[in-house]
């Protein structure tokens, strides 16, 4: 239903992200990480607001271009900075925008849907943030669009507003329609999906995720009565990080470092930090092949990402990573001839 076909968006020197393909069928969810910028300059694209360097997006075979207002009835949008007339009612917008994109969902079946029943006659202005947030998305199913698309549809809601745009969400792709997030956090985008990509200038890739469906005691008991299971060399090569009910697995080369914090061990990829159950000592035993090292007792980072060895004096020094953030990693006095060493200079 939508297809990415080698897509690459970059505006002067700044590469926004590399080639790459991704195709997403009619009733599937899918979520793509990615930071600020390029998640608002790939929502102007799908849109069709702003073009692409190259390729081609199609939504029902039907291939998207700058200006073309008849994708607008196939795409429904829910921004992180959306809008609504702060002076109307729940239902007056809602009617508002489904006169404007020619819909006929029942509406009282729509604020059923979102939990708006009692709001529905209040003003938005006099609504919670929260509540904001589940008109948006009201809002942009007002024509039954094919395609789904929001940006950060968690953030900076309640528990309750969360739930309840989870089972919309959800049963809106149960109908055969389908849904993309784009979202700047990991969690969040796993929030609703397993099929979850990160997206950057180097291009996109699936996040590997396993549900943790068995409890500590169960798992104890299968292997008294059932034989070793072999974990393929692919897994083993994985760092592991539990999110909920879910086993996120991170190649080594997505890690940028690795922080003790009050006795447990933090990945810092993509911006992010993800709990991990393993031991800083296990850690750099696993991660040292793949070019990482020791730097602190504290830390353990990722070679290939240290752009700067700063000297603050004659006993403090620090690493400054190449990622977005510029991370700074404190580098101890002790492991300075080692990284020499380790780095070649």
């Amino acid at each position: 239903m939508l297809l990415l076909k080698d897509v690459r968006k970059s505006k002067g020197n700044n590469v926004f992200f590399s080639s790459f393909n991704l195709s997403v069928s009619s009733g599937e969810i899918t979520a793509i990480q990615c930071g600020h910028e390029l998640r608002q300059e790939l929502m102007k694209i799908l849109i069709g607001v702003s073009g692409l360097s190259d390729g081609e997006i199609h939504i029902n075979e039907m291939k998207i271009v700058p200006g073309q207002k008849k994708l607008f009835h196939q795409i429904g949008t829910v921004y992180i900075q959306d809008t609504l007339y702060e002076r109307l009612s729940v239902i007056d917008n809602l009617r508002f925008f489904q006169r404007l994109y020619d819909g006929h969902v029942n509406l009282d079946e729509l604020i059923a849907l979102f939990g708006l029943e009692k709001k529905k006659n209040v003003r938005i202005e006099k609504l919670s943030q929260s509540e904001k947030v589940r008109v948006f998305t009201a809002k942009a199913l007002v024509h039954d669009p094919d395609l789904l698309v929001l940006e950060e549809p968690f953030q900076s809601i309640d528990l309750e507003s969360k739930h309840i745009i989870q089972r919309a969400v959800e049963s809106f792709a149960t109908r055969g329609k389908t849904v993309l997030i784009l979202a700047s956090y990991l969690e969040n985008a796993m929030a609703l999906t397993d099929c979850v990509y990160v997206l950057n200038e180097h291009g996109l890739k699936q996040i590997e995720i396993q549900l943790e469906e068995e409890t500590e005691m169960e798992a104890v008991e299968e292997e008294r009565t059932e034989k070793p299971v072999i974990v393929p060399k692919s897994v083993q090569m994985k760092i592991p990080s539990k999110l909920e009910d879910k086993l996120v697995l991170f190649d080594p080369d997505e890690i940028d470092y690795v922080e003790s914090m009050e006795g447990a061990a933090q990945l810092y990829v993509q911006g992010d930090l993800f709990p991990c159950a393993l031991s800083l000592a296990d850690l750099e035993d696993r991660l040292e092949p793949f070019g990482f090292f020791r730097c602190h007792r504290s830390y353990i980072v990722h070679l290939s990402k240290v752009r700067e060895v700063v000297t603050w004096t004659r006993n403090s020094y620090s690493l400054v990573l190449n990622n977005s953030e510029k991370s700074s990693i404190p580098l101890s006095k002790g492991k300075l001839a080692a990284l020499k060493e380790k780095m070649a200079i």
